[in-house]
């Protein structure tokens, strides 16, 4: 199974192997991962690894939703990354061709 997002970015789905073509769909990886830091770090207090900091997590979710996020502000970046990816999702699969 392929989902394209445009012409030169997909990500495929084969023998279950998924592989993220395209710069688009590596973003599109960044933030599914760091979304799921967040939500370990807000259940758990669970750092990843060294480089995804708190303090790092919130500053590259900021990348990704334009937004600045103080301390603290875990749940929100979170919950902004969720409603970013559902808005991608929808506009990607308004745009699929019907087989």
């Amino acid at each position: 199974m392929t989902h394209v997002i445009d012409d030169q970015n997909s990500i495929t789905v084969k023998d279950g192997i998924t592989s993220f073509d395209g710069p688009k769909a590596v973003d599109r990886y960044v933030m599914i991962t760091l979304k799921s830091a967040l939500k370990g770090y807000i259940r758990f207090k669970m750092v990843p690894n060294r480089s995804w900091t708190p303090k790092n997590m919130l500053l590259k979710a900021g990348e990704f939703t334009g937004k600045t996020y103080e301390r603290g502000q875990y749940q929100q970046a979170f919950d902004d990354l969720t409603e970013l990816l559902q808005q991608l999702k929808s506009a990607e699969d308004a745009n699929q061709p019907t087989s």
